[in-house]
């Protein structure tokens, strides 16, 4: 039968609709639009949330990877890696809790919107200031094992 279709030149359909029918397959929001959801929304993204568990296994690996070279130089591309990844993590997971917890104070959009536009900015200020704690200062890992080393005694 399918194939019977097919001789009496029967056109298939070349662009299928996605699994939701209101949204086409491909093409069907501009670039700005998608960078717009990964930095305000990106929990509402598949890719946002890929990004996120993935972000989950490199955090996993390098924090102890952090722990056991820190004293060496090897250590200084985890220190800028975990720069990098706890940011994006937090701003994710941020969004997350604000898309689950900020209707329950209020339904506006506008506080949601707010609330979203004030996480990109301590993102951005925690990418800044860790960037430069990595850059100009002893790095992530010496800054967190510092917390647990004795103060030395003034003399």
């Amino acid at each position: 039968m399918f194939f019977a279709a097919f001789r009496r030149g029967v056109q298939i359909p070349t662009a299928v609709r996605a699994f939701r029918a209101g949204k086409p397959a491909h093409g069907g929001t501009s670039e700005t639009e998608n960078l717009r959801t990964m930095l305000f929304k990106s929990d509402h993204s598949s890719a946002g949330m890929h990004i996120y568990h993935k972000l989950n296994f490199a955090l996993i690996g390098l924090g102890p990877a952090a722990l056991v070279l820190s004293p060496s130089a090897l250590n200084y591309p985890v220190d800028i890696a975990l720069g990098i990844i706890i940011p994006l993590h937090s701003h994710i997971g941020g969004n997350d809790v604000i898309t689950d917890y900020a209707h329950k104070i209020t339904k506006a959009k506008a506080f949601e919107n707010s609330l979203r536009i004030g996480l990109f900015g301590v993102t951005v200020v925690t990418f800044v200031g860790l960037l430069k704690l990595n850059l100009q200062g002893p790095g992530v890992t010496e800054t967190l094992k510092s917390f647990w080393r004795s103060k030395k005694a003034d003399k």
